[in-house]
């Protein structure tokens, strides 16, 4: 399914199980086991006058929102599609503040014969077909959007600690921030790492 929704070409116009239609700015970027399928998606809907980022959820069915979970999971109101196979459940999936989240299905529409891979940047292909305002708009959403996946982030893990000789839970967790934020790419990991050791953790 990944590899079908990543082919479909920036532009398109996504059926809806409403009957509406969306239009695809840009698919997004994998996301990790744990959350969404894509992440920082761009899509237009009818009902918004500017375009809006956000997640999306892969699904064989429709019901595997439900089978999952989903809609009492936090790291899944980020999500601002659902994109599944069969449509086997008449409601939309709703998420943890009851939220209806779009859905439509890839059999709707053939895929593509040929697939390019972009050499641009998103920005790139969408910042050019917005105005100042929503360009604006946009930006801050994003912002607020990676904002919350951190803070969710923060939550789990201070979730899993516990206080460790003279560190609370916050100790380890803020520090071991604190000693991956020092590293950039390749060397996160590394820091985190020697952050992790200060503390006795390893």
């Amino acid at each position: 399914m990944a590899r079908r929704w990543f082919a479909l070409p920036p532009g398109m116009r996504l059926p809806l199980s409403n009957g509406d239609t969306c239009q695809l700015l840009f698919p997004g970027h994998p996301g990790s086991a744990a959350g969404p399928d894509v992440l920082d998606a761009v899509l237009h809907f009818p009902w918004n006058d500017a375009p809006c980022s956000g997640a999306i959820e892969f699904h064989v069915r429709a019901s595997d929102w439900y089978t999952h979970q989903h809609q009492s999971d936090a790291r899944y109101t980020s999500v601002i599609l659902h994109v599944v196979l069969v449509c086997d459940h008449p409601s939309p999936a709703r998420d943890l503040g009851g939220r209806a989240i779009p859905m439509c299905s890839l059999n709707d529409f053939a895929p593509p014969r040929k697939t390019y891979l972009s050499a641009t940047w998103p920005c790139q292909q969408v910042m050019p077909q917005l105005d100042e305002q929503e360009r604006s708009c946009i930006l801050k959403q994003a912002g607020l959007l990676r904002f919350e996946q951190k803070t969710h982030a923060f939550v789990e893990l201070l979730h899993k600690s516990y206080p460790r000789g003279a560190y609370s839970a916050y100790d380890l967790c803020l520090i071991t921030a604190l000693a991956e934020g020092l590293g950039y790419g390749r060397d996160r990991a590394f820091f985190r790492a020697a952050g992790q050791r200060l503390l006795g953790l390893e």
